[in-house]
């Protein structure tokens, strides 16, 4: 059984990585005050006015009730950062109970995937500075996206090679020890297990962070715990414990 692989598309990295980004995008006013409904002339004025910085990527949209009726449902902001056709950024503010929701619309392989975020009672004003903050640092932030397709394709290599050296060094190092083995793999680590003296098991467990460091020691620490079997006069067993056990101070 191979080590244990990321099964994470490329569309839903990018879903964990703008929801982290935008998470704070939206800014709320207090629970306790109430800020709705929201003018919706000034609402459309900060909205469109904050458009206007940059009409060649950012474009607004009104919703009415109904056609032909001047009741506005949702004033749409959509921005579509210059240089990039992979992402796309939306806020739907409705005046009504000034709700506000923040999307991230991404293409990754083919694929379309959108998160977002939504604030009740929201702060448009301080909204807008947030977006315009997050606008700055979108060049950045579409990079590190982009790098995360090949972080993975380099943590499965190093996987490849962790897998493939484990396999070979360790039969061959055991081979000549002259004790029983077995190797196991438990989805993101093996298993050594030797057998010792006294019918005790030594279990050694080597991960692709650690496996190069801890392969030469094997059998090292193999023969001192055997020494030590020996001499101790009564059975004696090392376990692993976990965070709960509860110990008195010695």
């Amino acid at each position: 059984m191979p080590l244990r692989r990321s099964q994470l598309s490329t569309s839903t990295l990018f879903d964990i990585f703008w929801k982290k980004k935008i998470q704070n995008i939206i800014v709320p006013y207090p629970s306790n005050e109430k800020h709705w409904p929201l003018n919706p002339e000034y609402l459309k004025k900060q909205i469109r006015d904050f458009a206007e910085k940059d009409p060649g990527s950012m474009t607004v949209t009104e919703r009415y009730a109904a056609i032909g009726e001047q009741v506005l449902k949702k004033i749409i902001l959509t921005i579509a950062p210059d240089g990039t056709k992979s992402e796309r950024f939306t806020l739907v503010v409705e005046p009504r109970n000034g709700a506000a929701t923040f999307y991230a619309t991404c293409q990754a392989d083919g694929c379309i995937s959108e998160t977002s975020v939504y604030r009740f009672n929201s702060n448009v004003k301080l909204t807008l500075r947030n977006i315009d903050s997050f606008i700055k640092r979108f060049a950045e932030n579409h990079e590190e996206a982009q790098n995360l397709r090949f972080a993975r394709e380099k943590e499965n290599k190093l996987l490849d090679i962790a897998e493939n050296s484990i396999e070979t060094i360790i039969p061959r190092i055991m081979s000549s020890s002259g004790h029983d083995w077995h190797l196991s793999c438990e989805e993101t680590r093996y298993v050594l297990s030797i057998k010792m003296k006294k019918r005790k098991m030594v279990q050694i467990s080597l991960t692709p962070n650690n496996f190069a460091e801890k392969i030469p020691e094997i059998l090292k620490v193999v023969t001192q715990i055997e020494n030590l079997l020996e001499q101790i006069p009564y059975p004696v067993d090392i376990k692993t414990y976990g965070i709960n056990t509860q110990w008195e101070k010695g």
